[in-house]
């Protein structure tokens, strides 16, 4: 084993044990398996007895702050819980985790009675909470939702349907964004917590499931509030403060997201190259023809830019919330639309078989790439992210101006040292709006001097990234400057947040190359894969034909190679992967409460 493993598994203790307690995934004894999966899948059933193993090890444990009792110190071990869980299938980990997003609103804008009442029902209860947020004809327009909660002595009446929830039947408790009328007839968007448990049975009803094409086997469903009569300490905030509440709270659910797409693209690779050490091809295998082994190769490379940027993304909440308008909309955007991208390119390594439902590795390929469709339409799709972040690019000079002091560099090592100690997550500090820009994005010409200073090629790559971050910022201010009201709607801004957010990989890689290299060790110091990532990030659908770079694909591929030999994760932090069937005698949850 390599010495990048060995320091990953002690970075990441969590991690390592929830591996070894989930086992291999290939192994068809263990309880989250391939071949489970599947047959759950093509059955569209619930995967109950997963969902049971994860509440066994006290995944749900995860989704709850440290000053209520909870283990996510860091949402950076949040999000490799869920690139753990999403590795072995996205219906069990989107399910499950779904209970985070029912609970965020609560930890941003609840009070301390509500927190502590979730808390319990969360982690000692271990029962599932869902997010009401969508309505069938309104979709995600949160400012037009229908479902209404008229003020009655002691409380509100909830009327009104919420549509395409995941766990709306499973769950015991929901947040529901409804509308509270106030003074002149006024709508005031308010967040309730409504425990099922507290209602008449009368006053509810669960909509039967929704069938969809990725996620089968997922509780998509609804709820139908009829007199549905809540008391006031339902109530999240205060009324009319809804908004502002599920706004704060998709900043931290759009952070945690790429997790899934991370676990989804690890899948994606690792079958494909399975796939292609196995397959016999032109006399040789598929593995051996330098088309294939460049694929795979580049997309390796990707993955790796993909994970810096959600890394930091998830450290940022912890060490500059303020600044989690942009940096979540960036990760939300890059990670899970280029994780699609790999899955697509991946496909043409397996040919028919990226297409068969229980074929190579019990149809996991078939079954991901469908299932990883889903992602970027979670919390915002692609243009609501990309156009929340074209709005802020629009307001970088008034952004600069009201910038406050952050101390030097000192949060650029807070959040791009991998592994490393944070200040507690505390998401009572999110904001609405920026402080200032999006800090890892100034003082480029500093990063390019100290990246040139290690590394002659990447300083070259950096420096053609400081140019195009200054170019997308020109370009915007003088789209502004002819017609600002255009501007804003326009699809140009769509496009130029697009290579914003290329350019906030390739930023983010480099630092997390600068800040963590060194304690990593392994593939990941020696930088070649970012040679590769970086100048697919630069020129995008171009071929570069060059010896220099045919070479340094050669050296990637190796480092590839040997991680699945391995058995290592696809991944910044090289985890050993789980083997054999799994689950300890005494689950780590039981352990931890002796």
């Amino acid at each position: 084993m390599t010495r990048a493993a060995d320091v990953a598994d002690r970075l990441f203790p969590a991690i390592r044990e929830l591996e070894d307690y989930l086992g291999d995934p290939a192994c068809s004894e263990a309880t989250v398996s391939y071949e489970q999966m599947a047959a759950l899948d093509e059955a569209e059933e619930f995967p109950d007895a997963a969902y049971a193993l994860l509440d066994g090890w006290g995944v749900q444990d995860y989704y709850v702050p440290p000053a209520v009792g909870g283990r996510a110190r860091s949402l950076e071990d949040v999000l490799l819980v869920l690139r753990t869980l999403a590795r072995r299938d996205l219906t069990l980990t989107i399910a499950h985790t779904k209970t985070a997003l029912g609970c965020i609103g609560v930890w941003v804008g609840g009070s301390p009675a509500q927190q502590r009442t979730l808390a319990d029902l969360v982690m000692r209860d271990v029962v599932p909470v869902a997010l009401g947020l969508t309505e069938r004809d309104v979709g995600a327009d949160l400012a037009q939702v229908t479902v209404t909660a008229t003020p009655r002595a002691g409380g509100y009446v909830l009327r009104g349907e919420k549509w395409l929830v995941n766990n709306a039947t499973r769950s015991r408790a929901l947040t529901v964004l409804g509308r509270v009328t106030g003074d002149g007839g006024r709508a005031l968007p308010t967040l309730f917590l409504v425990d099922k448990a507290r209602l008449d049975a009368a006053a509810y009803t669960c909509t039967p499931k929704i069938r969809t094409l990725g996620i089968r086997a997922a509780d998509m469903s609804g709820i139908r509030f009829a007199d549905a009569f809540v008391p006031a300490d339902a109530v999240v905030g205060e009324p009319g403060s809804g908004l502002s509440t599920v706004l704060r709270g998709l900043y931290v659910t759009r952070s945690m997201i790429p997790g899934l797409s991370l676990g989804a693209a690890d899948t994606a690779l690792r079958c494909s190259v399975d796939f292609a050490l196995g397959r016999r091809l032109q006399g040789g295998r598929v593995w051996d023809l330098p088309h294939a082994r460049q694929t795979l190769t580049e997309a390796y490379a990707d993955l790796l830019a993909c994970e810096c940027l959600a890394l930091a993304t998830a450290r940022s909440l912890n060490v500059l919330p303020a600044q989690m308008c942009m940096a979540s909309a960036a990760s939300k955007y890059f990670v899970p639309a280029t994780s699609e991208a790999i899955v697509k390119t991946l496909a043409a390594i397996l040919g028919a078989r990226s297409y068969t439902r229980l074929d190579h590795w019990h149809g996991a390929f078939q079954r991901l790439m469908r299932d990883n469709a889903v992602p970027p339409i979670f919390d915002g799709s692609t243009i609501v992210n990309l156009h929340a972040l074209g709005l802020q690019l629009r307001a970088l000079p008034f952004l600069r101006r009201r910038a406050p002091a952050l101390g030097g560099q000192e949060p650029m090592h807070a959040i791009f040292r991998v592994g490393a100690p944070v200040e507690p997550w505390d998401p009572r500090r999110l904001q609405v709006s920026m402080d200032g820009p999006l800090l890892y994005m100034e003082r480029l010409d500093e990063l390019a001097d100290a990246v040139g200073a290690r590394h002659a090629g990447l300083g070259a790559l950096a420096r053609e990234i400081v140019a195009g971050v200054a170019g997308v910022e020109a370009d915007i201010q003088a789209l502004n400057a002819r017609d600002a009201r255009a501007a804003a709607r326009s699809y140009a801004l769509i496009e130029y947040a697009r290579r914003y957010c290329a350019y906030c990989a390739g930023v983010a890689s480099l630092r997390t190359w600068l800040e963590s290299g060194e304690r990593l060790g392994g593939d990941f110091a020696r930088g070649d894969w970012l040679v590769v990532a970086l100048g697919r990030l630069l020129r995008p659908g171009r071929v570069d034909p060059s010896p220099d770079y045919l070479e340094t694909i050669e050296r990637v591929s190796a480092d590839l190679l040997r991680r699945f030999e391995g058995r290592q994760a696809f991944s910044v932090v090289p985890l050993r992967l789980g083997e054999g069937a799994g689950r300890a005698a005494e689950t780590p949850r039981q352990a931890r409460a002796v």
